[in-house]
């Protein structure tokens, strides 16, 4: 990152480490995603009708946004694909943000 002409020495240094801050906890939320996907998917529990219909029930008391028990189902082959795109999504934010971080390296 390029520091703004016009702007303090401090004031540049701190709108770049809050910048950075931001960039790597977009970067973790993608990882966390993926492997939450993937801890989906590597579960032995699978939900029910009845309890995707309980689930959605609750949530329609709860909030204002319309839910269906359809909302709550997902297959084993959605929760791969999704854990999928989702690492790919957290791998291209850490190609694009690597100059700019600290990655460390595992030896």
């Amino acid at each position: 990152m390029k520091p703004q002409q016009g702007l303090s020495v401090r004031y540049q240094q701190r709108a770049i480490e809050v910048t950075l801050a931001a960039k790597l906890t977009h970067a973790y939320g993608k990882y966390h995603l993926a492997m939450f996907h993937r801890e989906l998917f590597m579960s032995e529990e699978k939900t029910s009708y009845q309890q995707a219909e309980r689930m959605a029930e609750m949530m329609n008391k709860m909030t204002i946004i319309h839910s269906s028990p359809s909302d709550f189902l997902q297959t084993k082959e959605e929760s791969v694909n999704e854990c999928i795109n989702t690492y790919k999504e957290f791998r291209q934010l850490v190609d694009e943000y690597s100059d700019e971080m600290f990655m460390p390296s595992v030896a």
